[in-house]
């Protein structure tokens, strides 16, 4: 995190940056941040998007999939 002053964005302000600096320093912050990578790196077991269809569309090709197998 030392290395983080140099890299501050033109758009936060220099006080702001330093606060946000010291809140991701604090031991609290890096276990959550510990924490969230390792739960990041587990697989989902599955898509989460729908494409470009609607979510009624997918509910309603779902249904028709459980109801008329091949």
């Amino acid at each position: 995190m030392s290395v983080l002053p140099k890299f501050k964005p033109a758009w936060i302000k220099t006080d702001i940056w330093k606060q946000m600096i010291d809140n991701w320093n604090t031991p609290t912050w890096k276990a959550k941040s510990k924490r969230n990578k390792r739960i990041r790196s587990k697989p989902t077991g599955g898509k989460h998007t729908l494409a470009s269809q609607s979510y009624a569309t997918a509910k309603r090709k779902a249904v028709k999939d459980v109801t008329h197998p091949l």
